[in-house]
């Protein structure tokens, strides 16, 4: 925005009444027209002027305000569709989360498992073996009865 031009001329001084007391009651009446007489052709070019160069920068201001508030909307906007991504991503990485705590239950659970069943094996191969020993089971048939057991039937 321009600065105001001043404008040359005779000085024209303002009464600013503080308060209505000082008034008497006696209310001075501003003639514009005697005023703008006084005024040659040039002050009165000048007054025009900074009377439409005020309009202009008050034009600009309010262009600015516009500009202002739509920058403001836009940037909220902005934030609130990075919010929705943020709470998008949040939910998919709890979901991952999820999935590899359940995949690690779940294997946890595989290997006790297994563990049993290989601890079971164990058990009934010994039994076999004790069978052996004894004499009930022929060793002829020790060979098929581990495979057997090993494969889980």
């Amino acid at each position: 925005m321009k600065k105001p031009q001043s404008v040359k001329g005779q000085y024209i001084p303002r009464k600013k009444s503080s308060s209505p007391e000082t008034n008497d009651n006696k209310s001075p009446q501003i003639d514009v027209g005697e005023m703008l007489s006084k005024l040659d052709g040039e002050q009165i070019t000048q007054l025009g002027n900074g009377v439409i160069e005020l309009a202009n920068n008050g034009l600009d201001l309010a262009k600015e305000f516009l500009k202002t508030g739509q920058v403001v909307a836009s940037a909220q906007a902005e934030i609130t569709k990075s919010e929705d991504e943020v709470k998008k991503v949040s939910l998919k990485e709890e979901t991952k989360r999820q999935k590899i705590q359940q995949r690690g239950k779940d294997n946890e659970l595989n290997y006790y498992a297994e563990t049993n069943k290989e601890a079971n094996s164990h058990e009934q191969i010994m039994k076999i073996l004790e069978q052996v020993e004894s004499g009930t089971l022929k060793s002829e048939h020790l060979a098929e009865l581990i495979i057997a057991v090993k494969s889980g039937s």
